[in-house]
């Protein structure tokens, strides 16, 4: 998945000129922590809430525009960058935001932190009304074929993967979202195939399957 996916073309922002004043009923107004400064389509800097309150608790003086508070704009992001990329480059920035930009340079859009966090409750089946199965796996070619077999046998489709290595080497955690009538068969036959059933959860009936006894609905 790229930028273009989860940007906002939406840009709220300000000019250089725009007083402090102007700027800070805009941040007031709108709860977030930093905008973007442009003259025309060009990006010319981030102007942050924080700097505008200093001033503000400062007294107001002297008086100052956008111009005099802003700082440096972030190194932009542009549309087809793979958006895991922009996520480590966003875990170093106090920005809540990063500017897309097009060839010619020009701001056409942000990619938000929010976008970020709601992607990844998305990879996680967030909201989703099916079960959630953990499971330690000894990392070797064919586990994740192995799964969908044991799966598709339960009549289960699988909605979503996510995999963590684990500290011990050689294994890992995979986390799966699965639509399946019977969770508690499903855990029952990948434990008998070997793999570590660490947690099922049903968010139909809003129940954890208990696994140290024989898992049941």
């Amino acid at each position: 998945m790229f930028v273009r996916n989860f940007w906002r073309t939406d840009i709220l922002s300000v000019r250089p000129e725009t007083t402090a004043d102007e700027a800070l009923v805009v941040l007031q107004d709108t709860g977030v922590t930093s905008l973007p400064v442009t003259r025309r389509k060009e990006l010319v800097g981030v102007i942050t809430a924080r700097a505008v309150y200093d001033w503000a608790l400062a007294g107001r003086f002297p008086p100052a525009t956008v111009a005099d508070l802003m700082d440096a704009p972030p190194e932009p992001v542009r549309p087809d960058d793979v958006i895991e990329e922009v996520a480590v480059r966003m875990l170093g920035e106090p920005l809540n935001f990063l500017p897309v930009v097009d060839e010619a340079g020009e701001l056409i859009a942000i990619v938000t932190r929010d976008a970020l966090i709601a992607e990844f409750a998305r990879l996680f089946g967030a909201g989703e009304e099916n079960a959630r199965f953990t499971l330690a796996a000894v990392e070797r070619p064919g586990q994740l074929e192995r799964i969908a077999r044991i799966v598709g046998e339960h009549g289960g489709n699988i909605t979503h993967v996510v995999t963590h290595r684990a500290e011990s080497a050689g294994a890992y955690l995979i986390m799966l979202r699965i639509d399946v009538e019977s969770p508690g068969s499903l855990a029952k036959a990948f434990a008998e195939a070997g793999f570590g059933v660490v947690d099922v959860f049903n968010f139909r009936n809003g129940r954890r399957i208990g696994l140290t006894q024989s898992p049941q609905e």
